[in-house]
């Protein structure tokens, strides 16, 4: 999870540094690619489960020739 603060009315970017999930280094094109952001109010529907929210952010997200079984594992590994 990525957690920013912004000033009011100010907008703020990430020109600079390095990313790193689960203390790895990871190529920030990469990253771009296999992330999204959901709003922390948006809500597919209120009766899903987080990892059920999960699975359809991540049958939206990735491409169409990963596997179900695939994506389950990447679920399972947030």
């Amino acid at each position: 999870m990525l957690t920013t603060r912004n000033g009011e009315g100010s907008q703020t970017t990430f020109d600079d540094g390095e990313v790193l999930i689960n203390g790895k280094y990871c190529n920030v094109e990469e990253f771009r690619k296999k992330s999204c952001y959901i709003l922390q109010d948006f809500a597919l529907h209120k009766k899903l489960t987080v990892l059920e929210t999960l699975k359809i952010a991540a049958d939206l997200k990735l491409s169409s020739k990963v596997s179900g079984e695939d994506k389950m594992e990447i679920v399972s590994n947030l």
